[in-house]
């Protein structure tokens, strides 16, 4: 049987992990800090297979998340139907959200814009 096919009352899904890649961004993100700081020289992403039976829809995250207008971090997700697309949506929204960041902001980034989430907690 397949882990698909797994339903036990009150579970409402099961993601798998299917792929975790480690992202080295560093001239990425020294254009986006103030004072040519440095603080992250990358970080990771973690890509999941849903159950969902009727489509093969995979989701990734990374775990560098960036303050939003509200205050709180958000990371990047990205969708894909292969590893390969979620992994390059995951990303380039991942950029996306940095770039709102700085125009929302108005300058350049520091630390407290970031946060990075443990490896074993995203």
């Amino acid at each position: 049987m397949s882990w698909k096919n797994i339903k036990i009352e009150k579970i409402n899904s099961i993601e798998k992990l299917v792929a975790e890649f480690d992202i080295t961004a560093l001239d990425l993100l020294s254009d986006v800090f103030e004072n040519d700081a440095n603080y992250y020289g990358g970080f990771k992403v973690k890509v999941y297979e849903t159950q969902d039976q009727n489509s093969l829809i995979l989701t990734g995250y990374t775990n560098l998340k960036i303050l939003d207008l509200t205050g709180h971090y958000e990371g990047a997700v990205g969708f894909g139907n292969t590893i390969e697309d979620a992994l390059e949506d995951t990303l380039n929204q991942f950029i996306k959200k940095l770039n709102n960041c700085i125009s929302d902001k108005g300058s350049l980034l520091t630390l407290n814009n970031f946060k990075i989430v443990s490896y074993d907690e995203f």
